[in-house]
């Protein structure tokens, strides 16, 4: 082991820090584009044409459909099932959620969370399917949560009880 080799593992972690990002920030500064005022007007709109280029990637992204099944286990002895829907055309993003079997009485409004926020409540239906809906559109002025694939769902009472979750896929 030479003596340099020997100094790095004996520094003081802060010092080899500070020598990492001394060797790396001119390195980094060389390849970052000029902020001058008198930047080529050709660059600036390349730029943009690259950022534009990017947020209809990211559109195309969040146009595809996302869902997943709801699954619980036996709840006041039933077994509650659901589904739920997201969508997104033309900018407009649909949240469907819908459960049914759900072993509460009819009437009894539960809450729905997504990735772990609060977005809205549903209220259970008359037996024999005991079921609900939440329908979010925001082209009736809903509020509809960004999804995106890797979103919890779950459905819980409202003294936050478990009936039935999921996960949002493609």
């Amino acid at each position: 082991m030479t003596f340099v080799s020997r100094w790095f593992y004996r520094a003081i972690p802060g010092m080899f820090l500070t020598l990492l990002i001394a060797t790396a920030v001119p390195a980094i500064t060389q390849t970052l584009p000029s902020t001058d005022q008198n930047q080529s007007p050709d660059l600036s709109q390349q730029q943009n044409q690259t950022m534009d280029a990017d947020a209809a990637a990211a559109d195309a992204a969040t146009a595809a459909n996302l869902s997943t099944k709801l699954v619980g286990g036996r709840f006041n002895g039933i077994l509650p099932t659901g589904h739920a829907d997201f969508r997104v055309r033309n900018g407009s993003r649909h949240l469907v959620v819908e459960v049914e079997d759900i072993g509460l009485r009819p009437g009894t409004k539960v809450n729905v969370f997504i990735n772990h926020k609060f977005t809205g409540r549903i209220t259970i239906g008359n037996p024999p399917a005991r079921r609900g809906e939440l329908d979010l559109n925001q082209r009736d002025g809903e509020t509809v949560p960004a999804v995106q694939a890797g979103f919890t769902v779950k459905v819980v009472t409202t003294a936050g009880r478990a009936i039935v979750a999921g996960v949002f896929s493609r």
